[in-house]
């Protein structure tokens, strides 16, 4: 009998997305406005500004905040790369504070130990949430800027209310696979007027999204969302099935990657036909992450609770990646493969070298397990038999 294959990746598509990319086209930039406006009540600010993408959203941060060139700025050591080398390309300095071993965040403690940070960056990683409580208090007793990174984690909430709002700024990616997804683009959440028309006037001189691009944002958004269904994966599953360390199946892989950067709008303002899908990815939110949550429960309860990252009491994660410490990360996706499930690895990276051991530890024991709403209670349980042996 055929073993049905489990994608890692859940893509959240909301109802009628292909008929909210012909409506925006038409609708023009009143989608984008209308787009800012609802984004702004979804998250809780005054102020929410469409970027061209997330990248492109922390680059207009840091320069519409009033900050020198090599100026300090705190990010964690686990983190994406692209994250640290905007803050350097923006004449700034990035230091890198070790992570909590148990939650994976950036804590609070790590702001006391560079007392000559100017701003600093709470990744809310994996669609966990930072102690905000915590870091707001930190930051605001040294006058430092907090700005809060939640692309993993749009939807989220801390104390009830969602992360992005708790920040002097936020922002998020709008890409395929993220929780709020838009086929690309970028937005800035904020409190202040004078940023927000900073931001604003930052994007509205760069030119207009290339209408190639976005047609082939979409067919690549397409494929990763068909890809997220355990019947198409199950086709698709030679171009995955090869062990950890097999060069044809990575090979594959890197060069999707590349196309996908390829298409990327890192350069100009997001399209109205995003801004529309958007709109429909916001209404669609709260019940998308009620379901990851669900999965995610039930996951965490046939592990046992073991080797699971802690969730903070006062927060309400998104589940963007549900990870656990294994022994032998490549030796477990041998086995995960084996038994049909496309298990990752190397899902973090220490970006600090190895001068933060915590994050240096957990950045080679982290593994991906598939755990999103495409999959069932018994898909789950296949995953908890295989990887429970290997938990560290």
């Amino acid at each position: 009998m055929r073993i049905r294959k489990l994608p890692r990746r859940g893509v959240h598509r909301a109802p009628a997305t292909l008929r909210g990319l012909v409506r925006g086209a038409l609708s023009g930039e009143a989608a984008l406005a209308t787009f800012q406006r609802e984004a702004a009540a979804v998250f809780r600010v005054p102020h929410a500004v469409a970027t061209g993408s997330g990248r492109r959203a922390l680059t207009a941060i840091l320069g519409a905040l009033p900050l020198s060139p090599g100026d300090t700025v705190l990010l964690p050591a686990l983190t994406f790369h692209a994250v640290p080398t905007a803050v350097a390309a923006a004449g700034l300095r990035p230091r890198f504070g070790d992570v909590d071993p148990e939650t994976c965040l950036l804590t609070a403690s790590a702001v006391d130990d560079a007392p000559d940070a100017r701003l600093v960056l709470a990744t809310h990683l994996f669609g966990l949430v930072c102690d905000l409580d915590g870091l707001r208090d930190r930051c605001a007793a040294r006058e430092a800027w907090l700005v809060e990174d939640f692309a993993q984690a749009a939807g989220a909430r801390w104390r009830g209310r969602p992360v992005g709002s708790w920040g002097d700024a936020g922002f998020t990616s709008l890409e395929t696979v993220k929780p709020l997804a838009a086929f690309g683009g970028g937005l800035v959440t904020t409190r202040d007027a004078g940023l927000a028309r900073r931001v604003e006037a930052s994007e509205r001189a760069l030119p207009s999204p290339v209408r190639r691009k976005l047609v082939s944002k979409v067919a690549l958004g397409q494929l990763e969302a068909a890809l997220a269904d355990p019947r198409v994966f199950s086709l698709a599953w030679p171009l995955f099935s090869g062990g950890a360390d097999d060069q044809r199946s990575e090979g594959w892989i890197q060069r999707y990657k590349s196309r996908k950067q390829g298409v990327g709008n890192h350069g100009a303002r997001l399209h109205p036909s995003q801004a529309e899908v958007g709109r429909r990815g916001l209404v669609h939110l709260p019940e998308h992450l009620a379901a990851r949550r669900a999965r995610a429960d039930e996951l965490r309860g046939l592990l046992g609770g073991h080797a699971t990252p802690r969730v903070h009491p006062r927060s309400e994660p998104a589940w963007y990646q549900f990870v656990v410490r294994v022994r032998d990360p490549r030796g477990c996706a041998r086995e995960a493969r084996r038994a049909g499930i496309d298990l990752g690895i190397d899902v973090a990276t220490d970006l600090s070298g190895g001068r933060c051991p915590d994050a240096a530890r957990l950045a080679r024991q982290l593994v991906q397990l598939p755990c999103h709403p495409n999959l069932t209670r018994r898909d789950l349980t296949r995953v908890a038999e295989v990887v429970g042996p290997w938990l560290a």
